[in-house]
C-alpha cells in the first residue's frame, strides 16, 4: 500500500530555512558582521502569487519569532518577483547575489525557476 504525503506546508520550509541559517553562524574562520543578508525569489505576481505571499508571510513571522536575527547578526531581507518566470528568476538571482551581496539565497518556488537558477547558484 502506497501513502501520499501532501506539499510541505509553507511555513515548514521558511522554520527549516532560519534553522539554517542559525547554524551557519558559529566560530568559523571569519569574522561576519553587518546584517545577514537573505534575498529570497519569489512569485508575487502571476499564478502563483498566492504560494509567493504565504512563503513571504511565513518568513516575516519566522523573523519576528527569531527576535530579527540569526547568528547574532541582524536579518535583512530582499525580495524579488521572479512571476515564475525562468529567465526573470535567473536575473534576480543575479542582481540579489552580484549587486545586492545577498549571503543566502532562498527560493525559487517555481520548479522551472529553479531549474534556470541552478548553475548559476552552483557556481557561487
Amino acid at each position: 500500500m502506497m501513502t501520499r504525503l501532501g506539499a510541505v506546508p509553507p511555513l515548514a520550509i521558511v522554520v527549516a530555512a532560519l534553522l539554517l541559517l542559525a547554524a551557519c553562524g558559529g566560530a568559523g574562520g571569519g569574522s561576519q558582521t553587518g546584517p545577514l543578508k537573505v534575498g529570497f525569489i519569489l512569485p508575487l505576481t502571476g499564478v502563483f502569487a498566492p504560494n509567493g505571499a504565504d512563503e513571504r508571510d511565513g518568513w516575516n513571522l519566522a523573523v519576528k519569532d527569531a527576535g530579527g536575527t540569526a547568528a547574532g547578526r541582524q536579518i535583512q531581507t530582499m525580495y524579488s518577483d521572479s512571476a515564475a518566470d525562468p529567465n526573470q528568476g535567473l536575473t534576480d538571482a543575479r542582481q540579489l547575489v552580484e549587486t545586492q551581496k545577498s549571503d543566502v539565497l532562498i527560493g525559487p518556488v517555481a520548479a522551472n525557476v529553479g531549474l534556470a537558477i541552478r548553475a548559476f547558484v552552483a557556481g557561487n
